[in-house]
């Protein structure tokens, strides 16, 4: 009989036990943002360049090789937050919605509600966002292009923006893949500023409207948190009693040091999560705090050389086939209620 009740406890504490964990899960909501590093079919698309990623192509690219890649990117998506796929998840670097979809409906995604659509890019890369429909839903989208200087139309990547409802709380999340630093750091930065005043004048529009708004910003900026693009044009600030609406969870991480993304051995942050402020330490509603930035490294998303520094395992380097995830780590936030 003293067994028995003491078998009883423990499945009554274990019980509660879950109940309590479930119920804290519940009350979260998980925001991801990954760089899958070209995720591209094998079909050719005669209106992009995307001639290299093609079983003909110089990197040999094939129905072998996607089946690889999607499986890896699945594997890192599993633990990205204690429960596993993000309620929430931005992309880049997708060429359209059919390997969007092959990609989903083959894994653990497919539960998930995707939002996407063709951009001007001319790889044929674009953003997307994956939600999860049991716990939010999408009130509306749209797609914002980005025309430089001199150019007639947009031959990049559009930001994403979706207004979602989420337990009565309104969200406006934004997904962004700015210009590359292609040409040098230098000579490229105008086209990412001209993205932060697009991005800047969207944002706006919203705080007019509603100066608490809860604002999500992520994406792969191409940039660090303390660029021109994104500290003084987008005016995300790196303290939290700054002047501005605006506050980047990124910079404490790249400010010690870490970094989604390594560059000659370097570490920054170029992926990175903006919240407003309303969405800091607020009492009521979907709330987050400073410290809640997280970049995802776990040992098996890792290349390690003979001299033992660590860098994410890319898929590619130029031409060369390494069979690995990504060339950048992804990044979360969570958001409590």
């Amino acid at each position: 009989m003293k067994h028995l009740i003491i078998i009883l406890v423990t499945t009554v504490i274990a019980s509660c036990s879950l109940l309590q964990t479930t119920t804290n899960h519940n009350k979260q909501l998980s925001i991801g943002f990954y760089n899958v590093e070209n995720l591209f079919d094998t079909i050719d698309n005669p209106h992009t360049n995307d001639n290299e990623f093609l079983p003909t192509g110089k990197k040999a690219w094939n129905t072998e090789r996607l089946t690889n890649k999607m499986q890896k990117l699945d594997s890192v998506i599993m633990v990205m937050t204690p429960t596993g796929v993000p309620d929430l998840l931005g992309v880049c670097e997708v060429e359209n919605k059919l390997v969007c979809t092959d990609w989903q409906q083959q894994g653990v995604l497919k539960k998930h509600t995707l939002v996407h659509r063709e951009s001007p890019d001319h790889r044929g890369i674009d953003v997307a966002l994956f939600y999860n429909p049991q716990k939010m839903q999408l009130l509306n989208v749209s797609w914002h292009q980005l025309i430089q200087e001199n150019q007639e139309k947009s031959s990049t990547r559009e930001i994403l923006y979706a207004k979602l409802l989420a337990h009565k709380d309104t969200l406006h999340v934004f997904v962004n893949h700015w210009p590359s630093r292609y040409g040098g750091e230098e000579t490229s930065k105008p086209k990412r500023v001209n993205a932060a005043k697009l991005l800047r004048t969207i944002v706006d529009s919203i705080q007019i409207k509603q100066a608490n708004a809860n604002i999500v910003i992520m994406g792969d900026f191409n940039d660090y948190p303390t660029n021109e693009s994104i500290a003084s044009t987008l005016q995300a600030d790196t303290a939290i009693n700054g002047s501005n609406s605006l506050f980047n969870l990124s910079y404490q991480a790249h400010k010690n040091g870490l970094g989604s993304y390594n560059y000659r051995g370097e570490w920054g942050c170029l992926d990175q999560m903006i919240v407003s402020k309303s969405l800091i330490n607020k009492s009521k509603g979907y709330h987050t705090n400073t410290a809640s930035y997280q970049i995802i490294q776990q040992p098996f998303m890792m290349y390690v050389n003979k001299k033992g520094e660590a860098s994410p395992s890319r898929t590619y380097g130029g031409p060369n086939y390494y069979g690995g995830y990504s060339d950048h780590l992804p990044v979360t936030v969570t958001l409590n209620r």
